[in-house]
């Protein structure tokens, strides 16, 4: 409230006068209408009061929740032409970048030199939009190419800016793992509901349609779509081992009890790349916990329990059956081998700009299979079910060299700000903070290798946005607050609590 009293003049005659034009439009517009006028008025004045006071990455984790359960399945109005359709999430996204403009304007946001590797990100987001443009937006893809495009890679690079130029403080770190602790346990819940038929607990309701998404039969959650699900409780369990790391007491057991609760519910996307991702991301984990002194010993029980588990489960886990742990079933194997066969029959005829961003399923049809390869049989129908080899189908070269050169700068700046970070540092924004993004990278390169993740807006998002909030570490550590002769020690955790002279 204080914050507030103090705001300056200019900001109460902005909203006096925007209070004003309101009642003078309000005698001109009729009475039918009124209402829509004065939510419109509402919604402006907390656009311009959050733009001052507010703090835009609260927006973006707002987002998160509008992206999972209030995009395109919860309600959707088609805009003149039928090419693009308006959505509560695609609008939201508007009212961040809005936010996130204003408050550059009024000063509550500084403005940095943007890092070489979102400039990186620019470039490459710009070729995937010329490229869709050179090869057309229409395509026989159940996905379209402007969706992937939008969804892929200019709301990811988008909330990745605006994190990058957000972050300031500490409690934006904690912010982030609370919000995902809450967001982890609907998750789970739905999960819980979706395998075992209660879907009287399930929200959005759209997502006991089985007319809608696919993986029919597994947890889908409102993603409608197993590995997105997945994807995020992998995220969530460990956030919130992260957060755990910093409570103490009661409350520090029922986050441990939420992680319980969530282990089951990966179990029940039944996706073996999510399976496969909780495991390399639980050795990443354990190999830079700082809590976990005897890591050999760590490994080695792991390593004996997960031997005596695989004795004991042998039966189930050769099955077919996913809904036992069988993880032989071939189909799917058939199919990304296909696929992969298909991308490099494309690739050796289009080498250096691809087929055109979002028309591998154009393509593949044109150019024909072997109705006679059990690969094809199982591929010829689909997209590509591997990112990388998705983006260098579409956009050639060109397009692969960006992107990888985009994943290599995001680690190369991270491991800087670990090096740079305390080992023995206390708070929100330290070592433990670049390991739960490195667990986030490994969970993002997993899916990409088993998916095309541009179909998936929420994970895509939540990884560039940790990549903006690391690279804004990396921004507030190399300041005045933090004098990088002494880099390696306490003093760098400094560089979080001098809020004021780092804006």
């Amino acid at each position: 409230m204080q914050r507030v009293l103090r705001a300056e003049k200019n900001d109460w005659l902005a909203v006096a006068a925007i209070a004003v034009l309101a009642a003078a439009t309000a005698l001109l517009v009729p009475a039918e209408h009124l209402l829509w006028v004065w939510i419109g008025v509402a919604g402006l004045i907390v656009v311009l009061m959050w733009s001052r006071f507010g703090d835009p990455l609260t927006l973006v984790l707002a987002w998160f929740v509008t992206s999972a359960c209030f995009s395109y399945f919860f309600w959707r109005a088609p805009l003149p032409g039928g090419l693009l359709h308006v959505t509560v999430d695609r609008l939201f996204m508007l009212v961040v970048v809005t936010v996130m403009v204003l408050s550059l304007v009024v000063g509550r946001v500084s403005w940095r030199p943007l890092p070489a590797v979102v400039k990186l990100a620019v470039v490459m987001a710009g070729y995937f939009s010329v490229s869709l443009l050179m090869s057309g937006f229409a395509s026989i893809a159940d996905v379209t190419p402007h969706f992937r495009l939008v969804g892929g890679y200019y709301f990811p690079i988008i909330g990745m800016v605006i994190a990058y130029l957000a972050v300031r403080d500490e409690r934006q770190a904690a912010k982030l793992a609370w919000f995902f602790l809450a967001f982890g346990l609907y998750l789970t819940v739905t999960a819980w509901a979706e395998y075992f038929g209660v879907w009287e607990l399930v929200f959005p309701r759209y997502i006991a349609d089985q007319e809608l998404g696919i993986h029919w039969g597994r947890a889908r959650g409102p993603f409608l779509v197993s590995p997105s699900l997945g994807v995020t409780l992998v995220f969530c369990f460990f956030s919130n081992l992260y957060l755990a790391g910093r409570m103490h007491g009661p409350a520090r057991l029922l986050v441990y009890a939420a992680d319980l609760l969530m282990v089951p519910a990966i179990f029940f996307t039944l996706t073996r790349s999510v399976w496969l991702a909780m495991v390399v991301c639980l050795v990443i984990y354990i190999a830079f916990n700082r809590r976990v002194r005897t890591k050999a010993g760590v490994f080695a029980g792991l390593g004996a329990v997960a031997v005596v588990l695989i004795a004991v489960l042998w039966p189930n886990l050769t099955s077919r059956d996913r809904a036992t742990g069988g993880v032989s079933d071939p189909y799917p194997i058939y199919a990304r081998v296909g696929l992969a066969k298909i991308s490099m029959k494309l690739f050796s005829q289009q080498p250096v700009f691809g087929v055109g961003f979002g028309h591998f399923r154009d393509a593949a049809v044109q150019r024909g299979v072997d109705p006679a390869s059990v690969y094809m049989r199982f591929a010829s129908q689909q997209m590509e079910h591997n990112n990388f080899l998705s983006v260098l189908t579409e956009t050639g070269v060109v397009g692969l060299v960006l992107y990888v050169l985009v994943l290599i700068g995001l680690l190369r700046v991270s491991l800087r700000v670990y090096r740079r970070l305390s080992p023995t540092g206390r708070g929100w924004m330290t070592r433990d903070f670049v390991v739960l993004y490195w667990i986030m990278f490994a969970n993002y390169l997993i899916d990409a290798m088993f998916r095309e993740t541009s179909v998936d807006p929420f994970n895509n998002s939540l990884f560039f946005v940790l990549s903006g909030m690391v690279l804004g570490m990396d921004f507030l550590l190399a300041g005045p607050a933090a004098t990088w002769s002494a880099a390696r020690t306490d003093r760098a955790d400094a560089a979080f609590a001098a809020d004021a002279s780092l804006r």
